[in-house]
């Protein structure tokens, strides 16, 4: 919520979901305003939901992120999901205005300049994320900010000259910056990692455009080995998949992949249909069907790094969490290319998950409803692994936690009774406590030194220096 002040009085604004106690109805927060003498009014009842209002200097607009709410979405039955932009309205209520309708991506929460001419916001371009303004008046947006990196925690100074915010890239964790509000003059104003990176060698990751199956031009990056020479090789690959499908990689610091290439293997990571920064059309290409062109954007790109460098697709591995480890578990029904897996916490079954994760709404939406209904249910069977477990041969660990409402560890225990059935090497480590996200740290130290054995078994490198400088901590 956002205060103002003017010589007339003093008014909050706020979101506030009026249909909160209504369990049949998904989120649709509406905007409303209050006095200093609790006068309540409310600006919007339109079935949209409103998000991080903030006030002009001269506190006549309000500026917030809107798009249409799931449960119109779902009423609809639309094949794709809502875009998310930012609007104006006056603070008495009335017409909005669409600032950002005709920019393909998607805003971050609004910021607007002392001298109320801009409006900033954050935003992801391809495996990038940057800060981004736009006239309060409306017109194109303008990227204020450069480079292969990831921004994000924008503050601008009172007098609206300086911005400070966040960044990191491949190379370099998160640090603290400043620049003009042009993105002019930029410096870093923190040290926290300066003397650890001086102590670590890191692998540059090496950015892949190329096309999947129906010629969709796809993004990813990957990470050769420490001391990668073609003519050591072939090296093992592990293909990582991130999670929702509505996320993304890109050009940001990833400990878990510098560890990867530390003991000897190239990390393919890539931006599948379903992942955010390249437009509405892409975003949500994976509605009705998870599983289905993400899964060919994946193993296109395999296909392509195999042909381009010195890979051993004999010693090939794939992992994801959340939505990557439903598509781990769901690449492994459709193929045994890959010599090992790790799904962690990752679909196996929707029917069941529809009853006993915390968001059925995913069903409802990306698989067009509930399982009783004909449509929904052939989607949600098609698409579930567990369906398809009989095609499976690739030895998998599964990491789950215990306490997960998002994907309930019943998810990792079918998926691994099958394979146990059938009799393929399969292990399931159970986290005590732990939620879909959140993890502590001693519970990370020991997954990854899990899944570094997992790999050594099915995978192993071979020898070079970075992997026997390690060899005695694994």
């Amino acid at each position: 919520m956002k205060a103002r002040r003017s010589t007339r009085r003093f008014l909050l604004a706020f979101i506030a979901n009026s249909h909160q106690r209504d369990e049949y109805l998904y989120e649709r927060a509406d905007l409303w305003t209050v006095t200093a003498s609790g006068q309540i009014q409310r600006l919007t009842d339109d079935g949209y939901d409103h998000e991080t209002p903030t006030w002009s200097p001269d506190g006549r607009w309000l500026f917030f992120r809107r798009s249409l709410g799931l449960s119109k979405i779902i009423e609809s039955k639309q094949s794709y999901g809502a875009p998310s932009d930012l609007f104006r309205i006056a603070a008495g209520g009335g017409a909005m205005i669409n600032l950002t309708e005709s920019w393909d991506l998607r805003p971050g929460e609004p910021m607007v300049s002392p001298d109320g001419r801009y409006v900033y916001f954050g935003g992801g371009i391809g495996g990038n994320a940057h800060l981004f303004r736009i006239k309060t008046g409306g017109g194109p947006v303008q990227q204020v900010t450069e480079g292969d990196r990831h921004l994000a925690g924008f503050s601008m100074s009172k007098a609206g000259e300086w911005l400070a915010y966040t960044a990191a890239d491949p190379m370099h964790p998160t640090e603290v910056f400043v620049c003009r509000v042009d993105g002019s003059k930029e410096r870093k104003i923190s040290t926290f990692n300066d003397s650890w990176l001086k102590e670590v060698a890191l692998a540059s990751p090496r950015r892949e455009l190329y096309s999947s199956r129906d010629g969709t031009r796809i993004e990813g990056w990957i990470v050769l080995p420490l001391g990668y020479e073609p003519s050591r090789g072939p090296y093992p690959l592990i293909v990582a998949i991130h999670g929702g499908p509505h996320g993304s990689y890109g050009n940001t610091f990833s400990f878990e992949i510098q560890l990867l290439a530390a003991r000897g293997y190239a990390v393919l990571y890539t931006n599948p249909r379903g992942s955010t920064g390249y437009g509405e059309k892409f975003l949500w290409a994976t509605w009705g069907g998870w599983g289905a062109l993400d899964s060919e954007d994946v193993m296109s790109g395999v296909d392509h790094v195999l042909a381009k460098y010195s890979l051993d697709p004999k010693r090939m591995g794939v992992t994801g969490y959340s939505y990557g480890g439903f598509l781990t578990n769901w690449i492994i029904t459709q193929t045994n290319r890959f010599a090992a897996a790790i799904a962690g916490a990752g679909v196996s079954n929707w029917i069941s998950d529809y009853g006993t994760a915390d968001i059925p709404n995913t069903k409802e939406s990306e698989f067009f409803g509930p399982p009783w209904e004909p449509r929904s249910r052939e989607l949600l069977e098609k698409y579930s692994p567990i369906t398809h477990v009989a095609n499976a041969k690739t030895p998998t660990l599964f990491i789950h936690g215990e306490s997960d409402l998002r994907v309930p560890i019943e998810q990792a225990e079918q998926m691994f009774t099958a394979l146990k059935k059938r009799k393929v090497p399969a292990k399931l480590i159970r986290y005590a406590d732990t939620y879909h996200g959140g993890w502590t740290p001693w519970n990370t130290v020991h997954r990854h030194y899990q899944e570094l054995k997992w790999w050594g078994q099915y995978l192993p490198p071979k020898s070079s220096p970075a992997v026997e400088a390690t060899s005695g901590s694994n």
